[in-house]
């Protein structure tokens, strides 16, 4: 499973992983997981930002979501 994430997500070469100390591969995988959370999710959209998008973007009459 490592080998697997290491190759295949964090697309690390086999002598760069081999290479690696326990502390660097947690360290790799905590920094791809913040990375992928943060592009996830983001910031809270604030009240006046869906307001925004409600005013550019509103329901049509009679369109159910």
């Amino acid at each position: 499973m490592w080998m697997q994430f290491a190759f295949g997500v964090l697309r690390l070469s086999p002598p760069l992983f081999w290479a690696m100390s326990f502390v660097e591969w947690c360290a790799a995988q905590q920094g791809y997981v913040k990375r992928i959370q943060g592009a996830i999710a983001g910031p809270p959209v604030t009240q006046n930002e869906m307001q925004n998008l409600m005013a550019q973007f509103p329901d049509r009459k009679g369109e159910r979501s």
